[in-house]
């Protein structure tokens, strides 16, 4: 349903208005709302979103965003327009560190709205999964995100999110098999190669997820998250020139884009050289209180760990734990934490952070 909405939503920006032929009508089954013009905002908003997908550009989100917002003004029953703003609100909430917590407050809200409103609806489904793992609240996102997948078998969407939440909790062979079945269902997406290939890195195939990396670069070569991405990989494998190189486009094609995982990632690379002067003023005036973020956490504490900084590492790791980021597979293997491999308060946290993974373990069983 969603991929077709969005084939549709190709026809949007020539004209504001969509005209459905009957075919179409009958896959739609079931009007998802009974305004024409409501529909037509949801459209428009959700090209954006897919937009951002594949530029990872702020003002995508916002256009996203703005037209959700009209289009449950036009309807305010809509769910899957609510599902679309919660969506919104999220992303930016995931991935600009700016109002990160008053806009993932706002998702969670409008999500949960959004499922009374219609409570299968994968759209709305995925949309409240999706807030809840950015808040951290990983047990309740498990089981709405299954229930996704239940009720929609063949969702990209559903199968993605899961896979985001099962890597995010440690448990990295469902992570690959979500993450293949959204693939084999939708396999234009950039994005859920990426988060494929980190997996792949979790697991210890730093190669694989490289391989995967060059070839979404083949077909979009400037695609500056991928690009980062493929510099983490790289930089993982000891390739540091090359690593150096890829991070450095990236962060010139980013440049405006007010995405923080350009400057974040290209960040190990100076901290394991032990060369502070060359990171990035901005990655030091993070505020533990602005970030909602668990890997943006957990990349700040290993670069602490690395500059030798142990109370801010410990600081941040804290933070990514409480932020829901339990990777306990990847935190025991992550190389840029060597230093404090020894350090008592940090193997209290593995030991928080391993019955935590025990936990998921026994709740997806």
């Amino acid at each position: 349903m969603l991929k077709f909405q969005d084939e549709i939503a190709q026809k949007v920006l020539a004209g504001l208005q969509v005209q459905l032929t009957s075919k179409e009508q009958q896959t739609l089954q079931a009007p998802l709302t009974s305004s024409p013009q409501a529909y037509n905002y949801y459209l428009q908003g959700r090209f954006y979103r897919n937009e951002y997908f594949m530029r990872s550009r702020l003002e995508s989100i916002h256009q996203a965003r703005q037209f959700a917002q009209q289009a449950v003004d036009n309807d305010p029953s809509f769910a899957e327009g609510h599902a679309l703003l919660a969506d919104m609100y999220s992303m930016e909430a995931a991935n600009f560190a700016q109002n990160a917590g008053p806009n993932l407050a706002k998702a969670i809200a409008v999500a949960r709205h959004a499922v009374e409103l219609k409570p299968n609806s994968p759209e709305c489904l995925v949309a409240l999964g999706s807030s809840l793992t950015e808040g951290g609240r990983n047990l309740e996102a498990l089981n709405v995100l299954r229930h996704a997948t239940a009720v929609a078998p063949n969702s990209d969407e559903a199968w993605d999110l899961l896979g985001y939440l099962y890597h995010y909790t440690g448990l990295l062979d469902l992570a690959e098999k979500a993450y293949d079945r959204s693939i084999e269902l939708n396999p234009t997406t950039v994005r859920i190669h990426w988060m494929r290939a980190r997996m792949h890195l979790f697991q210890g195939h730093a190669a694989e997820a490289e391989q995967e990396m060059r070839t979404v670069l083949a077909t979009n070569p400037d695609q500056f998250k991928a690009l980062a991405y493929l510099g983490e990989f790289l930089y993982y494998q000891d390739k540091l020139d090359e690593a150096e190189k890829v991070f450095a486009r990236s962060l010139e094609l980013s440049r405006d884009s007010g995405d923080d995982a350009p400057q974040l990632l290209s960040a190990f690379l100076y901290a394991s050289r032990g060369q502070r002067a060359r990171i990035l003023p901005a990655v030091f005036q993070y505020k533990p209180e602005q970030v909602i973020d668990g890997d943006l956490a957990y990349w700040l504490s290993g670069i602490y760990t690395m500059l030798g900084e142990r109370d801010q590492a410990i600081l941040w790791l804290k933070k990514a734990v409480a932020l829901g980021n339990h990777n306990y597979p990847w935190f025991q293997r992550d190389k840029n934490f060597a230093r404090l491999r020894n350090d008592p308060e940090y193997q209290r946290i593995m030991e928080t952070l391993r019955l935590h993974w025990e936990e998921y373990k026994q709740a997806t069983m």
